[in-house]
């Protein structure tokens, strides 16, 4: 009868937890929270376009994505391309950073990312700050820019 109360003031300690935890208000959401999220593709304006949002490459064992944040304290929109390999396996998925720009108008800084043939080269157009857009590969491998 003593483990039969033990696991019922346990359970109700626990559901209390929760209810408190329910109740509880949230934070609202701040101007520097919204600036700071990070969204997949590479129009500043629109949240990302779909066309490199994420991109599979040829033998589909790979997937590249770009992904932007705001950076209050530098004053830029942040860029990263990153790659995710494609897998069966379980358990979580780790993105590769192989390359990051930064600029500081609203112009994307990574962009147009398209995979090479030989499914190891991603191109893409880079407009890292105060610098016209150029045509850059990289080596997902080699990590070579």
């Amino acid at each position: 009868m003593k483990a039969r109360s033990t696991f019922g003031a346990l359970i109700l300690a626990i559901l209390s937890a929760r209810v408190a935890a329910a109740q509880a208000p949230s934070p609202p959401v701040s101007v520097a929270d919204l600036i700071g999220m990070t969204l997949f593709g590479s129009d500043p304006h629109t949240g990302g376009l779909e066309l490199d949002a994420h991109v599979l490459s040829p033998d589909g064992s790979r997937l590249a994505a770009v992904l932007q944040r705001g950076n209050l304290g530098t004053n830029t929109l942040d860029f990263a391309l990153v790659v995710f390999p494609v897998s069966d396996a379980p358990g979580p998925v780790r993105p590769d950073t192989l390359v990051t720009m930064s600029t500081p108008k609203n112009d994307p800084a990574i962009s147009s990312v398209q995979w090479l043939a030989d499914s190891r080269t991603i191109a893409f157009l880079g407009a890292p700050a105060g610098q016209l857009p150029q045509i850059y590969t990289v080596d997902v491998t080699t990590r070579k820019v």
